[in-house]
C-alpha cells in the first residue's frame, strides 16, 4: 500500500484482486463509495457473453444470479479480511448481486465495530 492511496482506490484494487484471482472475472469498471456503516462496489462487464444470452429469460436470469452469489460467498472470506484491514472496521456481512441481462454487479459490506487494526499501521 502507498501512503497516497486513498481508502477508496485501496479497496478498489482489492476488489479487483478479488474478481481476478477468486472467481476468473475483469471488470471493464469498478467504482467504490465509502458510506458511514456500507461499502458499495459497482461492477460492470463482469459476465460472460454466454451468461448474458443464458439471461434471456427469468429462470436463466435466476441461475446466473445464484451462480455468482454461489461462487462470491465460497471465497468472500479472504476479502472481507482485506477489507477489514484497509478500513480498521470489521466486516459484519458482504454480499454480491448480479444483473445478469447487462453483466452488472454490486457488492455491499456492512461495517461494524472498529477493530484498530488498518494495514501498514503497527496494532
Amino acid at each position: 500500500m502507498r501512503d497516497s492511496e486513498t481508502k477508496e482506490e485501496q479497496v478498489l484494487q482489492a476488489v479487483a484482486r478479488f474478481e481476478r484471482e477468486q472467481m476468473d472475472l475483469s471488470p471493464s469498471s469498478i467504482l467504490v463509495n465509502l458510506q458511514c456503516d456500507t461499502v458499495y462496489v459497482m461492477l460492470q462487464g463482469m459476465t460472460f457473453p454466454a451468461e448474458r444470452a443464458c439471461a434471456g429469460d427469468e429462470h436463466g436470469q435466476e441461475m446466473i444470479e445464484q451462480y455468482h452469489a454461489r461462487i462470491f460467498d465460497a471465497g468472500k472470506h479472504t476479502l472481507e479480511s482485506e477489507i477489514q484491514g484497509i478500513l480498521g472496521r470489521s466486516v459484519e456481512r458482504s454480499t454480491m448481486r448480479v444483473e445478469p441481462v447487462f453483466g452488472n454487479g454490486v457488492i455491499q459490506f456492512t461495517l461494524g465495530k472498529t477493530t484498530g487494526k488498518r494495514e501498514g499501521r503497527p496494532q
